[in-house]
């Protein structure tokens, strides 16, 4: 429950301000074309899963690491790393030093609470899934995004709250003693079926 509502804390990115968030927050789509909206959306959604908390992920389950709780730790940091310097290429598109941070930096939060899912969950699907309401709702009016300008004093707020957010409720998961059961059951699957 609390990593839904975690991840859920994104979609408050389109708001503007704390105070259209809490009191006149609507959710604004993207005036693109229905079909470019939804190909893209679940292109890059189930794209960015799929290489991230699978092609990744499931290999580094199977590094040679004595325990598997440090095992699934560094996989996780690992995997979510990646997964946010991956957005560090929009930088040599133009797009500016700080607001490449600030994306690299989010990405890399809403990995870690993507890669905790998966691994509790056993499936790509609830994250995929999230990620594709995530990206539908904050879905640019222009292709580049919130990052491609300077960002508003509420957004680096949003930003750095959410992600600080996310990475307590991350860490207190991966220490969680009832938590560990469905992650090792995860680890069981990926050690008899690990990727060729």
């Amino acid at each position: 429950g609390s990593l839904i509502i975690t991840a859920l804390l994104n979609l408050g990115m389109s708001a503007g301000s704390w105070s259209r968030l809490f009191t006149d927050f609507k959710l604004v789509l993207a005036t693109h074309s229905l079909i470019m909206l939804a190909s893209t959306i679940v292109w890059v959604g189930i794209k960015e899963e799929f290489m991230f908390r699978y092609l990744f992920l499931w290999p580094l389950l199977t590094m040679n690491i004595k325990s598997d709780q440090k095992r699934i730790v560094w996989a996780t940091l690992i995997s979510s790393g990646i997964f946010g310097l991956f957005h560090a290429g929009h930088l040599f598109a133009g797009q500016g030093l700080l607001q490449t941070f600030f994306q690299v930096f989010s990405a890399f939060g809403i990995g870690m609470l993507f890669t905790v899912i998966t691994l509790y969950t056993g499936t790509l699907w609830i994250g995929i899934i999230l990620h594709l309401l995530i990206d539908l709702i904050t879905f640019p009016t222009t292709s580049a995004g919130i990052f491609s300008g300077p960002l508003t004093s509420y957004q680096v707020e949003f930003i750095l709250i959410t992600r600080i957010i996310e990475l307590i409720v991350v860490f207190l998961i991966l220490k969680n003693k009832h938590t560990q059961a469905a992650f090792m059951q995860t680890l069981r699957h990926v050690k008899k079926d690990p990727i060729k």
